[in-house]
């Protein structure tokens, strides 16, 4: 049973799902741990449900914890790597989220990340970096031994 982000988990689908669990044995799979994300939905931004959100009621009426297949977890990645024949070292890694993007890109040993966020793009050499808004320093030392190489307001 995999849960991933959009519309369409109701009532109906949850008691199927917890069912599939407890019954027939399904494995809880998910294909990101976010609680939610930004986006523009139906003409306007929006705050979303993740798909960490989305597989909690699953994971709390069945009592099993979901495997989690996209990042922060390195499957999908090597998985993709390994089909177009490329070094994870050599990848950059982009994203948004701290939480899972960073630490993806840690996981996967990838040489630079780059973080977008709301206001600013920070490049950051090592990937087990804390993500620095706008008022942080643009250039020089981030905290835990990170070191920003380029700060940019956009990369148009």
């Amino acid at each position: 049973m995999v849960i991933g982000e959009g519309p369409g988990i109701d009532f109906e689908s949850i008691t199927t799902g917890i069912n599939l669990i407890l019954k027939q044995g399904a494995q809880l799979v998910c294909t990101n741990p976010d609680h939610s994300v930004d986006a523009h939905y139906q003409g306007r931004h929006r705050v979303l449900p993740g798909g960490g959100a989305l597989v909690a009621p699953f994971a709390i009426a069945t009592g099993k914890q979901p495997l989690i297949v996209g990042k922060p977890q390195p499957q999908l990645n090597e998985m993709a790597a390994e089909r177009i024949s490329v070094n994870l070292q050599a990848c950059l890694m982009i994203g948004d989220r701290p939480d899972t993007d960073i630490s993806g890109a840690a996981r996967l040993g990838s040489k630079f990340t780059i973080q977008v966020g709301s206001d600013s793009i920070l490049i950051i050499e090592k990937s087990d970096a804390r993500y620095y808004h706008s008022d942080s320093p643009p250039m020089g030392r981030a905290g835990r031994g990170v070191e920003i190489t380029l700060k940019m307001e956009s990369l148009a």
